[in-house]
């Protein structure tokens, strides 16, 4: 399981600094951060209720086998658009509020 999570941590990462402008990487980055330590709790909870209700080696191989499998099609087809200015222009809008607050002086 660790593997996979290296993978796709890895290629996250990869993926989302080329998409996001350097002046706003600290924030999306910071609001992925949260995202991820606010929803353990919740992954937790509901891995527990899977392996009680089934075996623990159960769930860990099939939430293993999933995130390898979506980390390996999520390289494939990203491989494709990385470099792709058009890809920047949603996240640049969800920002774009907030620098234009910052801007003014």
């Amino acid at each position: 399981m660790g593997f996979s999570i290296s993978l796709f941590t890895l290629l996250r990462t990869t993926l989302f600094q080329t998409m996001v402008p350097k002046e706003m990487q600290g924030r999306f980055f910071g609001n992925i951060g949260l995202l991820t330590l606010g929803l353990q709790p919740v992954v937790m909870w509901l891995a527990g209720v899977a392996a009680d209700s089934s075996s623990a080696l159960v769930v860990f191989t099939g939430l293993d086998s999933f995130l390898l499998i979506f980390s390996l099609a999520w390289a494939s087809l990203s491989r494709w658009s990385i470099g792709d200015s058009s890809q920047s222009e949603p996240i640049d809008a969800c920002f774009a509020s907030s620098l234009r607050k910052e801007e003014k002086p």
